[in-house]
């Protein structure tokens, strides 16, 4: 096996987990908004957050992986995405979510556009 496909597969690996981390958060937000007593108005807003957040943070972690390199950004923003995750599951107020789903934009904006470099830099 080429070692350029070698280095891939982690990275697949790691944005299937991410995306299957949105997936499962999408289809949790009603049931958490509603129990919480919001409106579909907070529900709307807190899909619209995590979009606004990798739109305004997309560019900003691009041009840090540039200089930094491509592995640290990955890791953290796996990691961090891991934590919002993790933070959104143990969240008892609306509020908590709001920011749980911000710092995940956030995160998974370090890895999308990290990850379409890396797939750049790797292959010819």
């Amino acid at each position: 096996m080429n070692s350029q496909r070698c280095n891939l597969i982690p990275l697949y690996f790691t944005l299937a987990v991410i995306l299957l981390g949105f997936g499962v958060i999408i289809s949790l937000e009603a049931f958490l908004v509603d129990q919480f007593g919001a409106s579909g108005q907070e529900l709307g807003a807190l899909i619209s957050l995590f979009a606004l957040c990798q739109l305004l943070f997309s560019p900003i972690w691009g041009s840090i992986s540039d200089s930094m390199g491509r592995k640290p950004i990955l890791i953290l923003g796996a990691v961090g995405n891991a934590l919002s995750l993790v933070m959104f599951g143990l969240s008892t107020q609306l509020w908590m979510l709001f920011v749980a789903r911000a710092l995940g934009g956030i995160f998974s904006a370090a890895t999308m556009p990290t990850a379409l470099a890396f797939i750049g830099d790797s292959t010819t």
